[in-house]
């Protein structure tokens, strides 16, 4: 079996963003764990055409996001309602909720 092709990372572009069928998502920073979540049916695709992706979407409109951060040893969550451009720094998106 060949390797799965992992999408070549753009200049400042230090990650992907991989994406379960079941629309789990998770930012992923090493080619080999990319590679096997490729081989186990996920969608691969640079962190900037995912934030371009999403912003597109999300332009000039408002919807709920499940947000995380590191806080120390703790992983914070927060449900935030409002335009993608304005989350707020340090915050992570984790997905879009229904409205």
């Amino acid at each position: 079996m060949t390797a799965p092709d992992v999408p070549a990372l753009p200049p400042r572009c230090g990650s992907w963003i991989v994406t379960s069928p079941g629309g789990r998502v998770v930012e992923l920073f090493e080619p080999a764990n990319v590679r096997t979540a490729i081989r186990a049916g996920w969608r691969a695709e640079t962190a900037l055409d995912y934030l371009g992706r999403v912003n597109a979407g999300a332009r000039g409109k408002a919807y709920r996001f499940r947000l995380v951060r590191l806080a120390g040893r703790t992983v914070e969550t927060l449900d935030y309602f409002g335009p993608h451009a304005c989350i707020p720094h340090g915050w992570a998106v984790t997905r879009r909720l229904a409205l």
